[in-house]
């Protein structure tokens, strides 16, 4: 709470003997908070007086309580959270650069309900170390993102009062907390640019208009630098992606549409770009975008097996090299890369995709299959993160003369089993390279982290024909009995 919200209630208290509910309410609330963020971890969260509708004061309630609306939520009681045995992998999962920790130690972050979780892997021991539980969100987290280092994680709950935090990954404490901050509406996605500079969101009001925020986080301020509201004919959008060599392009995927977003800081304006709509999509729809690293292009993954590819430049022009790369992208074609509905699509060295049927395809950025790990999970997949390149030998080097000449796919087969030694001596069958693999050399790629919708967690190393299961399926049932142990 600010000073001025202090004085302002302690001037209404002396006037006119009393304050509205709704500012009760909220100094309640964060009074709560901010005691939640800076207490012991060894410490209960004390007591929070909850407040009726007439403003008077009720019993003490030993739980972390806040209001919601007319009604109290019970959060968490005094314990502290140790384990989750549950995740939201309905988002799915992204994996955290260890620029500044243990190289052999892998690090992810999900969300089960409105709980953040790093999770910590030994990478070379094979054995899991713990979860940090990153807990202040009193609503479900419904989008989440990490900066290019690996430093920074944002978390955003899309509930009544939703909050936005950024916190430190390493220390696992916030740095910045946003209560309320879409005023009327809830945010449905949010995301870092690529130079950590704009945290960009995407929120949606009471009437469904949705407004495209940029917060220059790294100021403190409450209010976004940049602001564009969407009118009523744009779908919510689901997934919004980010270019690599321009941190002020910026590409939004809606089911049936996708469209284009540069900043302009000259001129402090976001410039939007809506090309025309692929006359092959009406039967299917998008799911996620990205762009190609180093190219011009964009691709969109579809439930159709298809992609749709988006580029600003005519290639019957001559001077395609001299030509500065744009946001202005304009439909080019469409191209049916798979028989299963995409989910997943991923760009850095490779592009990289997952399907319904637990495929993950590995094309070069001329759409050329690499590798294909055909049926490896056995379920629908719903998200693909890359790890640090460190992981790997430090002479894998992206030979781009040999990919552009082969055509070669690599299988693991069907029905690969994993046992609880997590390796894939134990798989019914290895990796093996195709018979025109005819140079000599391993398929070298970073090894990547695959979640799916029955919540499993996969780390895969093609260069090492290593696969390992690091979270053991959920039952996807309610829970009916609780126990607690009576000593601990």
């Amino acid at each position: 709470m600010t000073r001025e919200d202090r004085i302002r209630n302690e001037y209404m208290r002396g006037s006119i003997g009393g304050v509205s509910i709704e500012d009760k309410r909220r100094e309640n609330r964060l009074r709560w908070f901010g005691y939640v963020m800076r207490r012991e971890k060894t410490k209960a969260v004390r007591v929070v007086i909850k407040t009726n509708v007439e403003g008077k004061k009720q019993d003490q309630k030993r739980f972390d309580m806040i209001e919601n609306n007319m009604r109290a939520v019970v959060v968490c009681v005094e314990d502290e959270i140790e384990w989750s045995f549950g995740w939201s992998c309905d988002i799915g999962l992204i994996s955290i650069s260890n620029t500044e920790t243990n190289d052999q130690l892998l690090r992810a972050f999900f969300v089960s309900a409105q709980v953040g979780i790093v999770f910590e892997y030994c990478y070379m021991t094979n054995k899991m170390m713990n979860m940090n539980m990153l807990t202040g969100h009193r609503n479900c987290i419904s989008s989440f993102d990490v900066n290019s280092d690996g430093r920074w994680l944002v978390t955003v709950d899309n509930g009544d009062n939703s909050m936005l935090i950024i916190w430190n990954s390493f220390e696992k404490n916030p740095i910045l907390t946003l209560l309320s901050p879409f005023k009327m509406g809830i945010a449905i996605v949010v995301k870092f640019s690529i130079d950590s500079k704009y945290l960009i969101t995407v929120s949606i009001d009471t009437d469904g208009e949705q407004t495209i925020s940029l917060w220059e986080w790294m100021l403190g301020l409450e209010e976004p630098t940049y602001s564009r509201k969407l009118n009523k004919s744009f779908k919510p959008i689901i997934h919004l992606s980010c270019c690599d060599n321009n941190p002020n392009f910026y590409c939004f995927t809606t089911k049936k549409h996708v469209f284009f977003m540069t900043l302009v800081e000259n001129s402090k304006t976001l410039m939007i770009n809506v090309p025309k709509k692929n006359p092959e999509q009406k039967k299917y729809n998008y799911t996620q975008s990205t762009y190609l690293t180093n190219f011009r292009q964009v691709v969109s993954a579809s439930t159709g097996g298809s992609i749709t590819v988006w580029d600003d430049t005519i290639y019957n022009t001559r001077r395609l090299k001299n030509t500065k790369i744009t946001n202005n992208k304009q439909f080019l074609k469409n191209i049916q890369l798979d028989d299963y509905p995409i989910t997943t699509i991923i760009c850095q060295r490779f592009i990289i995709t997952g399907n319904t049927n637990g495929d993950v395809f590995i094309y070069d950025q001329s759409l050329l299959v690499l590798f294909h790990l055909d049926k490896l999970v056995g379920n629908s997949i719903t998200s693909i993160s890359m790890i640090n390149a460190n992981f790997i030998d430090k002479d894998s080097v992206f030979d781009r003369n040999v990919f552009n000449k082969l055509e070669y796919m690599i299988k693991i087969m069907p029905h690969i089993n994993i046992y609880s030694e997590h390796t894939t001596q134990d798989c019914d069958n290895k990796p093996r390279f195709g018979i025109d693999f005819t140079t000599r050399q391993d398929f070298k790629c970073d090894p990547f982290l695959i979640s799916t919708r029955n919540c499993k967690i996969f780390q895969i190393d093609i260069f090492r024909e290593f696969c390992v299961q690091l979270v053991e399926q959920f039952i996807e049932a309610s829970v009916t009995a609780l126990e607690v142990h009576p000593k601990q």
